[in-house]
């Protein structure tokens, strides 16, 4: 058995999407779904902390690779 926490307002998403799967999922946030402003909160916060954390990255390995 197992227990978890989890968010309810964090989308069911592999990590990595096509461009058709993000149009369905937000189709269907407009279509109706009704937490869709938190869900798409959630969606998009975690895509920019992604980003952040990868130009992060890119700076360590250049900043390991001048020295």
């Amino acid at each position: 058995m197992l227990e978890a926490v989890v968010d309810p307002f964090e989308p069911p998403m592999p990590g990595k999407i096509t461009a058709d799967q993000a149009l369905k999922f937000a189709e269907s946030l407009i279509r109706g779904e009704p937490n869709r402003k938190k869900i798409a909160l959630t969606a998009s916060s975690d895509k920019v902390r992604e980003l952040v954390l990868a130009a992060a990255r890119r700076r360590t390995m250049k900043a390991k690779g001048k020295k």
